[in-house]
């Protein structure tokens, strides 16, 4: 019964931590409103399409795609904490 719990604590732990991450994720994306920003991130290192491919076809540098995940991913963490706040954790 305790191993029962146990997996029902987890998967409830993982859901939350899903659901977290999406609302975060969204307020991300209308944070970039150019689009390239956010795209280069997503299709980069959500989607694993290699960052050249993706620079190329967004008509930006390599650089410029792994720029985009240090703001995008920073952008995650100030988004993640006040929606954290805002939930009481």
């Amino acid at each position: 019964m305790a191993e029962a719990e146990g997996t029902f604590d987890a998967l409830w732990d993982a859901e939350w931590e899903s659901r977290l991450l999406e609302r975060g994720m969204a307020k991300v994306r209308q944070y970039y409103k150019d689009g390239r920003t956010f795209e280069a991130f997503e299709r980069a290192f959500v989607l694993n399409q290699e960052p050249e491919v993706v620079a190329a076809e967004l008509g930006m540098s390599r650089e410029s795609v792994y720029q985009a995940k240090t703001r995008v991913l920073a952008r995650l963490r100030v988004e993640l904490e006040g929606i954290g706040e805002e939930l009481g954790e």
